[in-house]
C-alpha cells in the first residue's frame, strides 16, 4: 500500500505524540493561518454589515465565528478522549513500514 504526503503526515504526527497526551490547544496552533483567515474574513463581513447598517448580519457573523471555533474545539475533545484508545489498538509496527515506503 502507497502512501500519500497527507497521511505520511499524518502518521508521523501521529508517532511523535502517541507517548503523550493528544493537545488541543497545539493542534489549533498548526493551523493558525486557517483561523486568522477565517477570522479576518468574518470581521471583515461583520464590519460591512455593521456599517451598511445590518445588526442583524453583523451578529449572525460572529455567531458563525463562534460555532466554527466551538465545533473544532469540540472535536478535538472528542479526539483527546479516544486517543489513548487509538494509541493502544494502532499497530505500530505497521505504520513504521508505511513510513519507510515512499509516498504517492
Amino acid at each position: 500500500m502507497r502512501i500519500t504526503s497527507f497521511q505520511r503526515r499524518a502518521l508521523l504526527r501521529g508517532k511523535e505524540l502517541r507517548s503523550q497526551p493528544f493537545p488541543i490547544g497545539g493542534s489549533m496552533l498548526r493551523y493558525w493561518k486557517s483561523y486568522v483567515l477565517v477570522c479576518a474574513l468574518t470581521a471583515i463581513y461583520a464590519g460591512g454589515t455593521w456599517s451598511m447598517n445590518l445588526p442583524a448580519a453583523s451578529f449572525g457573523a460572529l455567531g458563525f465565528l463562534l460555532g466554527f471555533l466551538a465545533r473544532d474545539v469540540a472535536w478535538l475533545r472528542v479526539t483527546k478522549r479516544m486517543w489513548p484508545v487509538n494509541v493502544e489498538i494502532t499497530n505500530w509496527e505497521k505504520v513504521d513500514e508505511l513510513l519507510g515506503q515512499p509516498a504517492e
